[in-house]
């Protein structure tokens, strides 16, 4: 999902679902994985681009 910080909305996500945020993310990055149970695919978050 584009999103402008994907560190802090994949924290909010994680809260409300009780899935874990990828441990190699940290604030600031582009990308930002919430890692869900298998088999359901993981939520990534993407810094939307500014053109």
């Amino acid at each position: 999902m584009d999103c402008a910080d994907p560190y802090d909305l994949a924290g909010f996500w994680s809260r409300v679902t009780g899935w874990p945020v990828s441990k190699i993310d940290d604030p600031g990055a582009a990308e930002v994985l919430v890692e869900t149970p298998a088999p359901v695919p993981g939520i990534l978050f993407e810094q939307g681009r500014t053109e």
